[in-house]
């Protein structure tokens, strides 16, 4: 018999939401809650896009990051907005900053 492959679960889970914007967990099999990115949408006419994220980097800090227009000079689409420790006060800086999204 061949291998039974598993499939990830994940479960996006609303953290904050404005009614044009909304900040979700996505919570996953694969990972402890606590780790969960969170990931940072605004509403449009036809879904939604994602605006930044905060991800937990390899020493446990968190990053927020906001999409921007990429940008030859710097070769990246996103702005470090901050490194915070904990995963809360990086959500709520990306959270004041989400009008900001491409146009900085």
């Amino acid at each position: 018999m061949g291998e039974r492959i598993q499939l990830t679960q994940t479960e996006e889970l609303i953290v904050l939401d404005d009614a044009k914007y909304f900040m979700i967990l996505l919570l996953s099999l694969e990972m402890k809650d606590s780790e969960a990115p969170a990931y940072l949408h605004v509403r449009r006419l036809k879904g939604h896009d994602c605006l930044g994220h905060c991800l937990q980097q390899t020493d446990g800090s968190w990053d927020a990051r906001l999409n921007v227009i990429y940008d030859d000079a710097s070769n990246s689409d996103s702005v470090l907005l901050g490194n915070f420790d904990h995963r809360v006060d990086a959500i709520i800086h990306l959270w004041q900053q989400r009008k900001q999204a491409f146009s900085i």
